[in-house]
C-alpha cells in the first residue's frame, strides 16, 4: 500500500482502499477486483456473492477511505 491508501491491481490500475471496524478492503474501479483483510470468511464470501454491496458500504460511508487517514 502507498501513501495514498491505494495498491496496484493485477490489471494494472489502482485498488482504492477502504476500512471499516472489521478489517480492510481495497477495490479496483476498473476491472471490479477487490480483496478484503481482516474480514470473516463469512463476510468475505457475502462480497464474492454480492460485490454490489461494497459500492453501497462506500456510498453510505461505512467504509471510509485509507486516504482519509494517511499523513
Amino acid at each position: 500500500m502507498d501513501e495514498e491508501g491505494t495498491e496496484m491491481c493485477d490489471c494494472g490500475v489502482k485498488r482504492y482502499g477502504y476500512y471499516a471496524d472489521a478489517g480492510f478492503i481495497f477495490v479496483c474501479f476498473k476491472c471490479g477486483r477487490f480483496k478484503c483483510e481482516g474480514f470473516s470468511k463469512d463476510v468475505e464470501k457475502f462480497f464474492k456473492d454480492e460485490p454490489a454491496v461494497i459500492l453501497q458500504l462506500i456510498q453510505d460511508g461505512v467504509f471510509k477511505s485509507l486516504s482519509d487517514i494517511q499523513e
